[in-house]
């Protein structure tokens, strides 16, 4: 499985990585995880578009640091199933639940318009 990120998704790292120290790890957490279930599992999991090769989909984050918080970081994430040997899962945004209550939709638009399959 191959992962990669988008500069948007870059900038909300850097800036919740300041507020939340244990983010990468967290983050590898998550990515070991999707290597095995690309979609994810269970509740945690939402598919918010769906198409033959590529599938968005917002994903809880647990992060330690968050560990009896009401509120928890999300993660949108777009997996491109190109054949069963190469798989790419890029990561698009970032975002802690309690300071912003949605996904960009407008990102979300941005990045299906430039990977039109």
């Amino acid at each position: 499985m191959n992962f990669r990120e988008t500069k948007e998704f870059e900038n909300d790292f850097k800036k919740l990585n300041k507020k939340f120290r244990s983010l990468p790890e967290d983050l590898e957490r998550l990515k070991k995880l999707l290597t095995k279930e690309p979609l994810g599992v269970g509740k945690h999991f939402a598919v918010l578009h769906n198409s033959p090769s590529l599938s968005i989909v917002k994903a809880r984050l647990a992060c330690k640091y968050l560990k009896n918080s009401t509120s928890s970081l999300r993660v949108i994430y777009a997996y491109h199933e190109e054949t069963k040997e190469i798989e790419l899962i890029e990561f698009i945004e970032l975002y802690f639940k309690s300071s912003k209550a949605r996904e960009d939709f407008a990102r979300l638009q941005e990045y299906l318009k430039a990977h039109k399959s």
